[in-house]
């Protein structure tokens, strides 16, 4: 099975590389972001299928998160997912995410996301 190239998105240093870890044991290609700007930029200038935000302190760095990947070249049609209770809110149309999981989440659970929505992305 191949796993997507996944942006990591996670303010908190402990908890990204924590992720990170857990996602490499099992086989994914992990780029990692602590900042909505870097990931942009990472976004831009490489090879991402799918981009995980993991408990973004605001929620309107969530929705800005999305928006700005609508608008940056290579990233339009980023699937963006979710991690954490509350801190994108609902929205709809580019700010609203893939998915949407609890935090914590199982990486089981995370993984079987992320496949899900990188290939939703492949077929739109």
């Amino acid at each position: 099975m191949t796993h997507p190239v996944t942006l990591l998105v996670a303010h908190q240093g402990e908890t990204r590389a924590t992720l990170a870890a857990q996602l490499r044991e099992r086989g994914l290609q992990v780029v990692e972001a602590s900042s909505v700007d870097e990931a942009c930029g990472l976004a831009e200038v490489g090879h991402v299928d799918v981009v995980v935000a993991v408990r973004l302190p605001t929620a309107v760095e969530g929705r800005d998160l999305a928006r700005r990947l609508r608008c940056t070249p290579g990233a339009e049609s980023l699937p963006v997912v979710a991690v954490g209770t509350g801190e994108t809110p609902d929205a709809e149309g580019d700010s609203a995410p893939a998915a949407r999981l609890p935090d914590p989440c199982a990486v089981d659970d995370l993984i079987a996301v992320l496949g899900r929505v990188s290939e939703r992305a492949a077929v739109d």
